[in-house]
């Protein structure tokens, strides 16, 4: 029997994902709700608010492909910039009544057709399709933390910034070397009184060349679409080639190799420093950063380098793994999130009761095309298992993927009342091809990353191309597919 709907399609996240998907939806006439936790939209941009806080992708790049920004002000955009952008197109689009904010969703539960949200207060809304843009970066990682109660100074999580807490003339240490760390380093290090820099492996840090984007360049772009399509389309292929050198091409690797090291030794004139913030792996092993500045801070009189890893605390501030002793003020763990061990922070019930994240972790996460999971119907994950990239736009990613759902909608509905479920040995099938194919790639070589599970598999990555993933997802091969019709 069928039952009411509140909407044919619910969304969970008002980060990039619920945008692209609230966009694509609204251009082909669907009816959706997006569910915010928080007050206001805008996801990773909204909550991640460090000194020095930008993307480190293009801003051309990191815009949605039926909004073109011509007013970027940087060639990488600034965290306050990001969100303004997000709040314009959704505010210009007519996308804020489909958003109820500060609804926490605990349960998403399919049964009979129909998926049923629960939020916090116990109110229920059923929709016949859901999609989960929660992510992968919302789970703050830290290392075990020892004797944190002894400690007197302050510390907290990049992604919780503090500014409550002013770093004049403060001794501070930053644990991490990653995305945000070189960002917050020379963000920072001006303001302090001593700075020390807690790093266990030294990453591959390339120039960024940012610059302002002068006015008679935005009013250029905004009068000539085809400019502004012009350079988008170039930075993406651009972006796409160096991808290369992270799938085996050799010459790319060597090139971006020698890039890197031409880099560090321009900036870096100590061969002792030199050395410690030398990389000892593959480029794009671990994302590339890109930073005009973070090296030179390591030439500053009051900035010290440690490449022993955070052990504990103690009262006046941390000891490395090594015993060292480093008074610290304020102690900033950059370290990242937790992205290869999926997490979803609400329960999600599929067919006869099973739990996804109790089905990930009796083996690994894993989707079907980037997209959907056996055993639980008319869902789809935006930036789930095996869709992220080390090269390019995650933008362009949940684009293809809404490519990919809208068409999944567009056939469910010719097939009439009832609803599709990924073939197990369908979904078993594409992700033993999808790990065959980071053979002979960086992301296998050999170090250690957040790109990788606990196991040693790569959720994370998808191992080809942007214009790979594209062309997999234009369609849903309804072959791949079960479908189960329901009685009116």
């Amino acid at each position: 029997m069928q039952q009411t709907l509140d909407a044919e399609v619910g969304i969970v996240g008002a980060g990039f994902g619920g945008l692209v998907a609230g966009l694509r939806l609204q251009k082909n006439g669907h009816s959706f709700i997006i569910f915010e936790r928080s007050a206001q939209l805008g996801g990773t941009w909204r909550d991640n608010t460090y000194p020095g806080c930008a993307c480190d992708v293009a801003s051309d790049l990191y815009s949605l492909a039926d909004e073109p920004n011509p007013n970027w002000t940087q060639r990488y955009s600034p965290q306050p910039e990001i969100l303004h952008y997000m709040l314009h197109v959704a505010e210009k689009r007519d996308l804020l009544r489909h958003i109820r904010f500060n609804c926490d969703m605990v349960e998403a539960r399919f049964h009979d057709g129909v998926w049923t949200l629960t939020d916090k207060g116990g109110a229920t809304t059923r929709v016949r399709f859901l999609i989960l843009a929660t992510g992968p970066l919302n789970r703050p990682q830290l290392p075990e933390l020892r004797n944190e109660h002894l400690y007197r100074g302050v510390f907290f999580h990049s992604s919780q910034w503090r500014h409550d807490v002013d770093l004049r003339d403060k001794k501070v240490t930053v644990i991490g070397t990653g995305a945000s760390a070189i960002q917050i380093i020379p963000a920072i290090v001006d303001q302090v009184k001593h700075l020390t820099v807690v790093q266990r492996t030294p990453p591959w840090v390339f120039f960024r060349h940012d610059r302002h984007q002068p006015g008679w360049l935005k009013k250029l772009r905004a009068q000539i679409p085809t400019l502004q399509w012009f350079i988008r389309e170039a930075t993406f292929w651009y972006y796409e080639s160096v991808g290369r050198g992270f799938m085996g091409n050799r010459l790319i690797q060597n090139i971006l190799q020698a890039l890197g090291r031409y880099q560090l030794r321009s900036q870096i004139k100590d061969p002792v420093l030199r050395q410690k913030l030398s990389p000892n792996f593959q480029v794009g092993c671990k994302r590339i950063l890109r930073s005009d500045d973070y090296y030179p801070v390591f030439t500053r009189p009051h900035v010290s380098l440690v490449t022993e890893p955070f052990y504990q605390f103690y009262e006046r501030g941390i000891v490395t793994t090594g015993g060292a002793k480093i008074e610290a003020d304020v102690t900033v763990f950059a370290t990242g999130f937790e992205a290869a061990e999926v997490n979803l922070y609400l329960k999600v019930f599929g067919e006869e009761g099973r739990n996804l994240m109790d089905d990930w972790k009796k083996s690994s996460p894993e989707v079907h095309r980037g997209c959907t999971v056996s055993g639980y119907p008319n869902l789809a994950i935006l930036l789930g298992p095996n869709t992220g990239l080390g090269h390019n736009s995650v933008i362009h990613i949940m684009e293809s993927q809404m490519n990919y759902i809208t068409d999944y909608l567009a056939k469910l509905a010719r097939l009439g009342n009832g609803y599709l479920d990924v073939k197990p040995e369908a979904q078993r099938s594409y992700n033993d091809q999808l790990q065959k194919k980071f053979s002979g790639t960086v992301w296998l070589s050999g170090c250690k990353s957040w790109y990788l599970n606990a196991r040693g598999r790569n959720t994370t990555l998808y191992p080809r191309s942007n214009t790979s993933f594209r062309r997999m997802t234009r369609s849903v091969n309804l072959s791949e597919y079960n479908y189960h019709p329901l009685a009116i």
